[in-house]
């Protein structure tokens, strides 16, 4: 049997045998560091000069994967949209009303500045697309009157759009 990094078992008894099974296809003598009371299994060479050792994380079955900001901005996209100053203790209080999870006031945060960043968008790259858009409504409209002002380091600075009445 051919162990591989990234391995999943159903059981730690079935994680167990598929070790021991590997190590003796191998031939290598074994102790068990760490066993069923912990939450990691640790199995190294007996020899202290080898570096061999197969570790096994133990993940409960409970186990939620509210531990990234990436899944709470999933929870929360809709409610920062419509209101940007909803405050962290508000997104920790839904959080653990709505789904169940009671998260620490710096991952709230975390997610609602992640949230605004992705709601305003980078306001650079924003301006840089000034002149082609203000290019395309001079090419389209010759009647209302459009000035952008860029600086010598070709930075924004101010623009005037005048329209006139019809």
């Amino acid at each position: 049997m051919t162990l591989n990094i990234g391995d999943k078992f159903d059981t730690l008894s079935n994680a167990r045998e598929a070790i021991k099974q590997h190590i003796i296809e191998r031939g290598e003598s074994f102790k068990v560091l760490k066993g069923e009371q912990s939450k990691l299994h640790v199995v190294v060479c007996i020899e202290k000069t080898c570096n061999f050792r197969i570790r096994v994380p133990i993940i409960h079955q409970e186990w939620k994967p509210a531990h990234s900001v990436s899944y709470f901005t999933n929870n929360h996209r809709a409610a920062v949209a419509d209101n940007q100053e909803v405050k962290p203790k508000q997104l920790q209080s839904s959080e653990r009303l709505q789904f169940g999870n009671t998260i620490s006031y710096q991952q709230a945060y975390r997610t609602q500045e992640t949230l605004r960043a992705e709601i305003e968008g980078d306001k650079t790259a924003t301006f840089k697309k000034f002149p082609a858009l203000f290019n395309a409504i001079e090419a389209l409209d010759t009647i209302n009157g459009i000035c952008l002002n860029i600086d010598d380091n070709n930075k924004f600075q101010y623009c005037f759009i005048a329209t006139v009445a019809i």
